[in-house]
């Protein structure tokens, strides 16, 4: 890719809103977004965290990364990942995901660079949510994600989910906000 600020995304991943990656891209941390399929016990996530040591806080699903090729750390992220996935080949290591996921999960937390999340408006895939893996719907989901759909209902899938979530949404009212506010912080 040369030394440059990268933004990574799947083909899966759906942009239903506008946004500017330019706004995100080319920080000094590793950026993605968390992958709550980590805290279901039936999921190669989780199955892969306690097997190999990675770190449940800090899975992130690789759907959507950016990172910066232009820093040496950076770089050293995708050789540690590497070299995970040959030992997996080689019978050293073992992932029960067959994408390239835990090695890149593998890779981030070996080779020190600082994770910052983003939202998961970023990322959202219902499958999860529909799975028990996160506890809501985001109000504005930016990008939709296909994972964990099959291939072949997924393109059917994804227009369906697009045709709800890719809806206009119009801001807060101040007074709505308010209350959830007072809800969640002054009414305890």
């Amino acid at each position: 890719v040369g030394k440059r600020p990268v933004m990574f995304f799947d083909g899966d991943l759906w942009s239903l809103r506008k946004w500017d990656a330019d706004k995100i891209i080319g920080s000094g941390a590793f950026m993605a977004v968390h992958d709550s399929a980590v805290w279901n016990c039936h999921t190669f996530c989780h199955h892969d965290s306690h097997k190999n040591g990675l770190d449940p806080i800090r899975y992130f699903n690789s759907g959507l990364m950016f990172w910066d090729n232009r820093i040496a750390e950076h770089r050293e992220i995708f050789k540690l990942a590497r070299q995970s996935h040959q030992e997996h080949k080689r019978g050293k290591r073992h992932y029960d995901d067959k994408t390239d996921q835990a090695h890149l999960n593998y890779g981030v937390l070996h080779s020190g660079v600082p994770l910052q999340w983003l939202p998961i408006q970023y990322n959202t895939y219902c499958f999860g949510i529909n799975h028990g893996q996160f506890p809501y719907y985001p109000r504005d989901i930016i990008n939709l994600h296909g994972a964990g759909i099959a291939p072949k209902r997924k393109f059917s899938r994804l227009r369906i989910e697009a045709s709800v979530f890719g809806q206009k949404i119009f801001p807060l009212h101040q007074q709505a906000v308010n209350f959830e506010w007072d809800r969640m912080f002054s009414y305890r």
